[in-house]
């Protein structure tokens, strides 16, 4: 009997090593999914704005529609998304966050959808190094409709990724790369 005891405490430390290390995969997963929640909301925002900026900026007397980006526009995005992320996020580090903002003009009067010269555009801001890569520029193609003026419309994407924090990655020691969470939203111009 007295080697039962012991027994029970070392099985006790096993179960509740097992049940500790659980909750640190749940806690991060929850925290990974916030992140993407967070980021889905924000590049569904942007594109919108993207997206509607010429009925939002443009003055009464403007008969035409501005439809390619400045680089004004992208900074603009860019700096939104940064404030929203560092009231958002505790913690907010720049250095592990990058956006996308993509923009698509096609050919007028074609059968198909081609893109005018170097189009699809995109401009990029934060850290280049995060391996924050654009969707395949096919998606522009694919999903842009043909109007009743017989051309295609204008197409903008805007992707945000964010660097993750890796709480059971840290614990377990792991020497994989973070993982970097990405959102991409697309829209169709006015």
């Amino acid at each position: 009997m007295p080697h039962q005891k012991g027994s029970v405490a070392i099985e006790l430390t096993f179960v509740l090593g097992a049940l500790a290390m659980c909750m640190m995969f749940a806690g991060d997963l929850a925290a990974k999914m916030t992140i993407q929640g967070e980021l889905d909301n924000l590049s569904y925002s942007m594109v919108n704005i993207v997206r509607d900026r010429s009925a939002l900026y443009s003055s009464p007397q403007s008969k035409k529609v501005r439809e390619h980006l400045l680089p004004e526009d992208v900074d603009q995005i860019d700096r939104i998304v940064k404030s929203t992320l560092s009231r958002q996020r505790v913690g907010f580090d720049e250095s592990k966050y990058a956006l996308i903002v993509e923009e698509a003009h096609f050919k007028k009067q074609t059968k198909k959808a081609e893109f005018l010269h170097n189009m699809p555009k995109a401009n990029y801001r934060g850290n280049s190094k995060l391996g924050c890569k654009p969707s395949d520029k096919s998606e522009f193609t694919a999903l842009t409709p043909y109007t009743n003026k017989k051309r295609y419309m204008p197409m903008y994407r805007v992707t945000v990724c964010y660097e993750s924090p890796d709480l059971f990655q840290r614990f377990t020691q792991s020497s994989e790369s973070p993982i970097v969470i990405r959102s991409s939203s697309i829209n169709v111009g006015r």
